[in-house]
């Protein structure tokens, strides 16, 4: 069902300091920005128009990627997790020829980041807390066909690893779309109502895709994308694949 995943979301409050962040810092490189108009923000549970700005942040491949994203409507909200047993999304993993030993540093707005040693720049994987690592383990298998790593779970041919920890349920993931921090994960799918069913012929709520306008910087009208929470309150996200 799923191809692999495309990007992690990462909401930041200032798009142009944490791009610098981003590039100057890591060694990501901007690769697709996204800056439509407004439009409908349903689909991310915002009630009213929804409009953002963001740059694609990349280690030299077309995804996985960082969708580094401003919101310009409405405001970004809150903060990172200052916690790190919050539930959700916790760390972004890099590989980094920048270090020796894993070494964990905040972007801009707080945003934790672990930079684990390797030759070259790469985005690796990313943390996410849960409330029971076994039953999340269960339901990242068996509701969205996820496999079994050495410590974690990835799209089968797939490298990008999200390992699963556990987490403290009386600290909630992020609720607001327009929360800081590393808000959704997105997975790219070849057909989205088909995704869509899957989750929910194995018991899982899933809404229906939304239509999304892009922006006129990238070659496509748009996308079909639709966005569930796994049972911990993740924000998770079906991309179909552009035809052509």
């Amino acid at each position: 069902m799923l191809r692999q995943v495309q990007h992690c979301n990462v909401n930041c409050r200032d798009l142009t300091r944490s791009v610098g962040f981003y590039r100057d810092e890591l060694g990501l490189t901007p690769l697709v920005r996204t800056a439509p108009a407004p439009q409908d923000g349903a689909g991310f549970g915002i009630v009213g128009p929804a409009q953002w700005d963001a740059w694609m942040m990349s280690d030299g491949r077309p995804h996985p990627v960082i969708d580094l994203l401003e919101w310009v409507q409405p405001a970004p909200t809150g903060r990172p997790h200052d916690a790190p047993d919050a539930m959700g999304m916790i760390a972004l993993r890099l590989g980094s020829p920048a270090v020796d030993t894993p070494t964990e540093v905040t972007d801009p707005d707080g945003t934790r980041l672990v930079l684990e040693p390797a030759d070259r720049v790469t985005l690796l994987g990313v943390d996410v807390n849960v409330a029971d690592v076994a039953g999340a383990t269960d339901w990242y298998r068996r509701v969205l066909g996820l496999t079994s790593t050495a410590t974690g779970l990835s799209v089968p041919g797939d490298d990008f690893e999200i390992r699963l920890r556990p987490g403290a349920s009386d600290r909630p993931a992020y609720e607001r779309a327009t929360d800081l921090g590393i808000f959704r994960m997105a997975f790219l799918v070849d057909d989205a109502a088909d995704a869509v069913e899957a989750v929910r012929a194995a018991g899982h709520p899933c809404p229906d895709p939304v239509w999304l306008d892009m922006g006129p910087t990238i070659p496509i009208d748009g996308l079909r994308a639709a966005f569930f929470r796994d049972p911990d309150g993740t924000c998770l996200e079906f991309i179909e694949a552009p035809s052509g």
